[in-house]
């Protein structure tokens, strides 16, 4: 059998935590919802718990694939109602506004055996802020890490009498973010 990632071995662990907080149903094992914005993902996400289950029989993970545009609604409802998914999706846009309101565990300490530079390490552009609150408590595990891309219409630039994009082009040269 394959080694699992370090970054798998510190999701499971986060896992680990989440019996407490899932429900226990007449069957005995502890039920939690995962909530995902990717249905693409699912297969990935899906084997990820069914690892875990395997070494924890007694906790049954549904993942649950919602749509981009409904994720966010359906969140916010949920932890209005105080009934959020045992284990989510969290975009760093919008971790502040959940941490910050007490919405997520306190992850932090999970953290105490790995180098702080771990994801700056392995993973561009990832770092453990990307997982803090304003506070500089953990509240997750970093999963992956957005690109940003430029896509352009040739044919309207050249319209437009408008000159290409090119290498020397930053955010304040585009008049998109001032400074």
């Amino acid at each position: 059998m394959r080694k699992l990632s370090r970054i798998t071995a510190i999701i499971l662990s986060f896992l680990m935590l989440l019996p407490m907080s899932g429900c226990s149903a007449s069957d005995g094992k502890i039920h939690l919802t995962f909530q995902i914005w990717d249905v693409y993902q699912r297969p990935g996400m899906q084997a990820m718990c069914d690892a875990y289950t395997a070494k924890h029989p007694d906790v049954v993970i549904e993942v649950q694939a919602t749509s981009w545009n409904e994720y966010w609604t359906k969140l916010e409802a949920a932890a209005e109602s105080n009934t959020l998914p045992d284990i989510f999706w969290m975009h760093t846009n919008q971790l502040l506004y959940y941490a910050d309101f007490g919405m997520l565990t306190d992850v932090t300490h999970l953290y105490d055996d790995i180098d702080p530079d771990y994801y700056e390490k392995h993973f561009s552009q990832i770092s453990r802020s990307n997982a803090s609150g304003s506070g500089g408590n953990l509240y997750g595990v970093p999963k992956d890490k957005d690109n940003g891309h430029l896509v352009y219409n040739k044919e309207m630039f050249d319209a437009a009498g408008v000159e290409y994009p090119n290498d020397d082009w930053t955010w304040k040269a585009t008049g998109i973010c001032p400074s």
